[in-house]
């Protein structure tokens, strides 16, 4: 027997006074779905469906729901994906992005609490073991979660715990219409191969073996709370558009719990998944790095750090001027401004001539006690990598290099020398 109501009382949601959308496909598993949620009799149910145009007979799902939705007098909110706008490849991601984006769009203009999906407890053991075979990551394995924060609203899946059987049954003794989609039956895809061939013989093995597909679901998530409560502890900084962390923050880590820290890292601060291989001290996955260097860790996104040359360039104190990705200023003078950030100071003569530029072979910094030295040797003292340097912004009085962010700053003094200030508008530290 099938009890949403239970899912909704055990998840701490309230029902009766939502409105809740149904995304519907018109099969088997979506029409129970349907069915089940407006026996509940929320506020407001509306139905949503995208017809992806990926068979000749899609239009009959149109139909069934169309029906239905007649029938109950329930909004229906329906939609097609143009042929033009398949891609020849990565389809079933596109279409899953399409989905979504039209799910959103109805969501906001209905109103919604509450998106549900038909996803259940078969899904649940595939979706488990193709991550298994694909990647062994954990948190794509616990992706089907029962209840999710989605944009604005809360994505949430009652019938996880019930099988493609039990759904069925439903339709079969509630007498509703429903159309299968033939293409679940063709073994193209390495999701159809599991279903067809792996788990109804695991099955056999274990009768209870969606239970322990929802119970693993369920230990995952507290695994995961664990692990982030631990990952946001760490501290870190953001340091010259990468994310920087001592080495010896993540003492103790063992490889693996290290790369998914730089993951979930990446996964804060630009929305994206990404998941590194083991056994690398350097290493690029879908356009984010991470490299290791003399006690550091740098994470960054790679198409920032494409090094644009950089012609030298005159600047005018006390006004902001762009190096690289970022803002500076110098001043004359401490200022006090929540949105300036000061980085350095140095001591040149008052009526210098003020340029930014890059670092030419053969120049040489003056140190306070007389001696030069070359540049390389200052950034590998302050642990900053080779990709890194050109993004350091280089400030020079009278064609005399003065500051290297990060790395240098001139204090030579003499009488006719004035003190000058070095501000960034946009550096944030963060813990």
């Amino acid at each position: 027997m099938i009890n949403l109501e239970k899912f909704f009382n055990d998840n701490n949601l309230d029902y009766k006074d939502k409105n809740i959308l149904v995304a519907a496909s018109g099969g088997p598993d979506s029409m129970a779905l349907v069915d089940l949620i407006r026996k509940l009799n929320p506020r407001k149910l509306v139905i949503a469906h995208l017809d992806h145009q990926l068979r000749a007979d899609s239009y009959l799902e149109s139909e069934v729901l169309t029906a239905y939705c007649q029938k109950y007098k329930l909004p229906f909110f329906e939609t097609k994906w143009d042929k033009k706008d398949h891609p020849s490849t990565g389809i079933e991601e596109k279409a899953r992005k399409v989905r979504y984006s039209f799910l959103k769009k109805v969501a906001s203009q209905e109103q919604i609490d509450y998106v549900l999906t038909a996803h259940h407890g078969d899904d649940l053991f595939e979706t488990i073991l193709l991550k298994l075979t694909r990647s062994g990551d954990p948190r794509e394995m616990s992706s089907l979660k029962p209840v999710r924060l989605w944009e604005n609203f809360l994505l949430v899946r009652p019938l996880l715990t019930y099988s493609k059987e039990q759904l069925l049954e439903y339709d079969k003794k509630e007498k509703l219409e429903f159309i299968n989609d033939q293409t679940n039956a063709e073994d193209n895809i390495i999701r159809n191969r599991l279903r067809h061939h792996v788990v109804p013989k695991l099955k056999n093995e274990n009768k209870l073996l969606l239970k322990n597909g929802n119970r693993f679901l369920k230990e995952m998530a507290t695994l995961m709370k664990e692990r982030e409560l631990l990952f946001r502890k760490i501290k870190y900084e953001i340091f010259l558009g990468t994310l920087r962390i001592k080495e010896e923050e993540l003492a103790g880590f063992d490889e693996s719990l290290r790369l998914d820290y730089f993951s979930y890292l990446i996964k804060k601060h630009f929305g994206k998944q990404v998941s590194f291989s083991e056994r690398n001290s350097a290493q690029t996955k879908n356009g984010y790095s991470y490299t290791a260097y003399r006690g550091y860790y740098y994470l960054y996104k790679e198409d920032k750090f494409v090094k644009k040359k950089m012609s030298r360039a005159k600047v005018l104190i006390n006004t902001p001027f762009k190096w690289q990705n970022n803002m500076y200023m110098i001043a004359n003078q401490e200022l006090k401004d929540k949105n300036l950030e000061k980085i350095g100071v140095f001591f040149t003569a008052a009526d210098s001539n003020f340029s930014i530029g890059e670092l030419m072979p053969g120049m040489r910094l003056n140190l306070a006690n007389g001696q030069k030295v070359k540049p390389k040797k200052k950034f590998a003292e302050n642990s900053i990598p080779s990709f890194l340097r050109p993004f350091c912004l280089v400030i020079f009085a009278n064609n005399q290099i003065k500051y290297i962010q990060n790395v240098y700053q001139n204090q030579n003094y003499d009488k006719s020398y004035k003190k000058y200030y070095v501000y960034s508008l946009k550096n944030k530290l963060i813990n």
